[in-house]
């Protein structure tokens, strides 16, 4: 109404982008949302409405503790789940626990965490630069590259329709 403009954010996750998770239902949930903000951003393109689709990556955070924030009725009967690779904080403490030594990570990604300053930052940014995708953590970047790049492979040629079947139908 001030027409100032606006930009939608949806946070998505790394498996909005990279399937390969182990958690399923979580990754279509994440690709929708991906999804929905690329359809936005067709369908708002000549408004002075902006979308995102923020894929922060590994962030330092109390998502961990979140159970604590649900009304009793909502909590769930046992300790809360805690991905694979995640580094969940005891309750008020102000910094993740620490690994044991034998449990390196398996990737980069987990052994760097992002700062949510940082994060906030990138986010920032990217409505600024009214980017579709902001990717906080480069280490993406291989993977990203490999999906786009199978998915340019498997297109078949490109061969014109002759134009007698050409019949109003085919846009």
């Amino acid at each position: 109404a001030s027409k100032q403009g606006a930009h939608i954010v949806t946070t998505t996750s790394t498996s909005g982008i990279l399937p390969g998770s182990g958690a399923g239902i979580y990754t279509v949930a994440k690709i929708a949302a991906v999804g929905l903000m690329e359809e936005l951003r067709h369908e708002l393109r000549n408004t002075n409405i902006g979308t995102s689709a923020f894929i922060p990556g590994l962030t330092t955070s109390e998502i961990g503790n979140s159970e604590r924030n649900r009304p009793d009725s909502l909590k769930n009967d046992g300790p809360p789940a805690v991905a694979p690779g995640a580094q969940p904080r005891a309750a008020g403490a102000g910094a993740p626990r620490a690994r044991p030594a034998a449990a390196a990570p398996a990737s980069p990604i987990l052994a760097r965490p992002q700062d949510p300053v940082v994060v906030a930052r990138l986010v920032l940014d990217g409505i600024l630069n009214n980017d579709l995708f902001i990717v906080a953590q480069p280490e993406y970047r291989a993977g990203v590259e490999a999906r786009c790049n199978a998915l340019l492979e498997s297109m078949v040629a490109y061969k014109p329709l002759p134009p007698e079947l050409y019949k109003g139908n085919v846009y």
